[in-house]
């Protein structure tokens, strides 16, 4: 009865160093007009986790797009005044005038948001541009940074103003 145990000791075989393979040939399909005008996909070779940090990369944007659509819609909302309306009032509720703070208030979330989106945009097609070229770019960058640091400054100004 023989048993396979690894046994300590030095090794005889050699680890090599991975290679890329790039794509041969693709093949190319006849297409219309229309469809070379709204077709904005890149094909790409799935070596070293390409497709990994595509999906990265969409997962990104999409946070993006989903903080600036928060900020968008907070804004419009602070700039309409949004109330629920209350069914044990006995009157109609009356339209009031929007007030300067209010309206500061939420025209800065609403242009903070729409900042947020061509941020988050901006980098969704500068790391798309990276991949293709195969030369991914992992650091954060100022941009968020100060992005992330006037949306704190921001909302806590406006928590601290609401309280008195």
């Amino acid at each position: 009865m023989s048993t396979n145990y690894a046994q300590a000791g030095t090794s005889s075989t050699v680890v090599s160093k991975p290679t890329l393979q790039l794509v041969e040939q693709v093949e190319i399909y006849k297409s219309s007009m229309l469809e070379d005008c709204f077709d904005y996909s890149i094909l790409i070779s799935n070596n070293i986790s390409m497709a990994r940090d595509q999906l990265a990369n969409e997962r990104n944007w999409l946070t993006w797009f989903r903080l600036s659509c928060t900020l968008i819609l907070l804004g419009f909302s602070i700039l309409i005044q949004f109330r629920l309306p209350d069914p044990t009032a006995e009157e109609q509720p009356t339209v009031t005038k929007i007030q300067p703070a209010n309206k500061s208030v939420g025209l800065i979330f609403c242009i903070i948001g729409f900042s947020c989106f061509f941020v988050g945009l901006g980098k969704y097609f500068k790391s798309q541009k990276l991949l293709v070229k195969q030369a991914t770019y992992v650091q954060a960058g100022w941009g968020s940074y100060v992005m992330v640091a006037i949306l704190f400054l921001f909302v806590c100004t406006v928590m601290i103003l609401a309280l008195h």
